[in-house]
């Protein structure tokens, strides 16, 4: 095999992100998450990654019994970098080591919302700003990226604007829990840290977590969203309306984030015909 002559790794890395962004207009959490996993190859790979061989690559992946789920994000990242890498219309490198790395299929998991007597125990016990944050999660469905995004302005006692994923809007009606928590807040970021500065979503996502388990929660900020999805399903019965507040694009994205409740379906059950 010849071994191309090309620009640093990072280089490339960095310029790979650049086509994601640019070209491909992928968000900027996806870019940060895909750069990252091809940087931490990078370090680990015996060559380097562009230099990596196929039987390399798949034991990288695969190494420590990585979940079903990360092998998946893995290989994605892997395999649509050396694509663009050895894209004929202007190559970087000469040989896609990551063709035939098997397709692992990413997991379909249930949806895990937070029981109700959960909820009311974490909202009594938590403090600002974690409150505010774990509101808007559980009554706006906010995802972390939609936290960090977040302004004062964009909240009024009747809906409130989310940007996020792919800058997707969506517009969610104002809870009124939600409204006595954010109505005096000052213009700017809603959620900031200790020095009045912005959050990011990972700085949101982490610090939400580690404040649950620091009130004996067994929590993550994501499942706020689940309970979120779950409660309007059981309120209004329609997985339109569910989907479209939760901002997803396909129902089936949907159906993973929504658990019908014992009640409900013990109610489908009791409502059939007794036809013995």
């Amino acid at each position: 095999m010849t071994v191309p002559t090309r620009p640093a790794t990072v280089d490339l890395i960095a310029e790979y992100a650049q086509y994601l962004r640019d070209e491909l207009g992928r968000a900027p959490s996806t870019v940060d998450t895909y750069t990252g996993v091809l940087r931490h190859a990078d370090r680990e790979l015996p060559e380097g990654l562009p230099f990596a061989l196929h039987d390399e690559l798949r034991a990288w992946i695969t190494a420590g019994g990585r979940r079903a789920a990360t092998r998946s994000l893995y290989t994605a990242a892997i395999k649509g970098f050396f694509t663009w890498a050895t894209d004929p219309r202007r190559p970087r490198l000469t040989e896609n080591s990551a063709t035939w790395l098997p397709r692992v299929p990413k997991p379909v998991r249930g949806a895990r919302p937070l029981p109700a007597e959960d909820l009311q125990q974490i909202l009594l016990r938590a403090a600002q700003p974690y409150l505010t944050w774990f509101t808007l999660a559980l009554y706006a469905g906010a995802r972390c990226i939609e936290l960090a995004a977040l302004q004062r302005r964009h909240i009024t006692a009747q809906r409130l604007l989310l940007q996020g994923k792919g800058d997707v809007e969506r517009y969610v009606a104002t809870h009124p829990a939600i409204w006595r928590l954010v109505r005096d807040l000052p213009d700017g970021p809603v959620c900031v840290g200790a020095h009045g500065e912005r959050l990011t979503r990972r700085q949101i996502s982490r610090r939400g977590r580690d404040y649950l388990h620091a009130i004996g929660a067994d929590a993550s900020m994501h499942r706020f969203r689940h309970s979120f999805g779950t409660m309007i399903n059981d309120e209004v019965g329609d997985l339109r309306v569910v989907q479209t507040l939760m901002g997803h694009r396909h129902p089936s994205t949907t159906a993973t984030y929504v658990q019908a409740s014992t009640a409900r379906m013990q109610a489908a059950v009791a409502g059939l015909p007794d036809l013995a």
